[in-house]
């Protein structure tokens, strides 16, 4: 699977950088570790995407993946509580409905 060898790419990489640089502080500092699991879920996202890619093809696939918008938008209201003034979630409901809509129109015809 190319994904793996990419990301164990990647990793080697930037373990040769960090040492080639004289940062190996990098390997001790906590912020370091506390990034794992948003690498890890971004991960499994990109693998779903691939795999989405193969079984609905990319047009559909890439039109799919940027519904990340509205599900991110409503996230940062509901959990976030970003604040807006009503104009501003006029603005954005509109918005959100248009990717929506565009991704049904798009993914159906």
């Amino acid at each position: 699977m190319i994904f793996f060898a990419e990301t164990l790419g990647m990793l080697i990489t930037a373990f040769i950088y960090l040492v080639a640089t004289k940062q190996t502080q990098v390997f001790k500092e906590k912020q370091s570790y506390q990034v794992i699991p948003a690498g890890i879920i971004y991960a499994i996202a990109a693998l779903a995407y691939i795999v989405s890619v193969k079984m609905n093809g990319v047009n559909l696939a890439f039109v799919m993946s940027q519904l990340c918008v509205v599900i991110s938008t409503l996230g940062g209201i509901i959990f976030l509580h970003e604040a807006k003034t009503k104009k501003g979630f006029i603005y954005t409901g509109i918005g959100l409905v248009l990717i929506v809509a565009g991704a049904v129109l798009t993914s159906v015809f």
